[in-house]
């Protein structure tokens, strides 16, 4: 019979190539000091149990998920070494333990990025990221405390407020990162693009914003090169020359930050959030003002919205500014 501490053992005898391989392996499967797997609480007292036996097999996810949670060195390499423990228990000994493990990173930067695209789903806590990705929950708080300090990316600071992506139920600012790898001339593509986004007045300050994150992520020698070639090109020099103005002024911009009354600056920052607002528009005989509207669609030409349970479709032009609902115009 084959106790689940012959299989430790065995499997330690086995792998690794050099004594620290197998040093590490036995850290992590067999260091009775730091009650790891085979000294963890569920396991310790099944010792002499067959590694067949329901009970063994049941605890030994237990046992793999606590010391890989606990282990403060490369969780890669622990979640590494335990595959290869249970590769070892089926192709040995004919059995499988299903262990669904965590994904893995490269370092912490890649951990933080996965957390802030999961904070997208609203009911997702912080808490919960200490049973998804193994981890304690220090290292969450760690994680998002820099997030909120501020972390370097490609130059520029990025700072995620962590009220904002955890608590808030409406008006959630998602952060999405993307980090793209182009040529020169696919640059030129992307913030000649986002120039014409730029004239509609709606989305003109996130276009702005957006198209000076590129250019600050630009070396010194594309920006340089793509003022040189701008004749030759077609290009704007000019707005090229406003986004120079506008480096560094953050990574990561709120709807907020977006957003200004003037005009439709809000328009879409209300439709996206289905929030109720105020509208001033500008008719031919005056000003009027349409309390407690909801904004339905947004066109280059006009706004479509529902005020006292009636659809209006108001131009663009006419549109003095958007305040939130109880907020006094004057």
């Amino acid at each position: 019979m084959v106790t689940v501490m012959d299989s430790v053992m065995s499997f330690i005898d086995k792998k690794g190539r050099t004594a620290r391989d197998k040093r590490t392996v036995r850290n992590l499967l067999a260091d009775q000091a730091k009650e790891r797997f085979i000294y963890h609480k569920s396991l310790k007292k099944l010792h002499d149990h067959p590694i067949t036996s329901k009970k063994v097999i049941d605890n030994i996810p237990v046992a793999i998920k606590d010391t890989v949670t606990s282990y403060t060195k490369d969780k890669t390499t622990a979640i590494k070494v335990f595959k290869e423990y249970l590769a070892f228990l089926d192709m040995e000994y004919g059995v499988k333990v299903e262990v669904n493990f965590p994904p893995t990173f490269n370092s912490q930067f890649d951990r933080q990025m996965y957390i802030v695209k999961r904070l997208h789903d609203r009911k997702y806590r912080a808490s919960d990221f200490e049973n998804e990705l193994w981890v304690s929950d220090r290292t969450i708080s760690a994680d998002l405390q820099a997030l909120e300090d501020g972390i370097s990316v490609l130059g520029q600071q990025l700072k995620i407020k962590r009220d904002d992506v955890v608590y808030h139920n409406q008006g959630l600012n998602t952060v999405h990162p993307i980090f793209l790898t182009a040529n020169l001339t696919q640059v030129v593509v992307l913030l000649k693009g986002l120039e014409v986004q730029a004239l509609d007045p709606a989305y003109s300050e996130y276009a702005i914003r957006l198209a000076a994150n590129i250019w600050s992520e630009l070396s010194d020698y594309g920006r340089n090169r793509i003022l040189k070639v701008s004749e030759q090109l077609n290009l704007n020099k000019a707005w090229f020359e406003m986004l120079e103005s506008q480096r560094n002024h953050g990574l990561y911009s709120t709807e907020a930050d977006c957003s200004y009354e003037h005009g439709v600056g809000n328009v879409l920052n209300f439709l996206k959030n289905s929030q109720p607002c105020t509208i001033e528009v500008q008719e031919k005989h005056g000003t009027r003002i349409l309390k407690d509207c909801l904004i339905r669609s947004h066109s280059s030409s006009h706004i479509k919205v529902i005020h006292e349970d009636k659809e209006e479709v108001i131009p663009i032009d006419a549109v003095i500014r958007a305040s939130k609902y109880g907020k006094c115009l004057y």
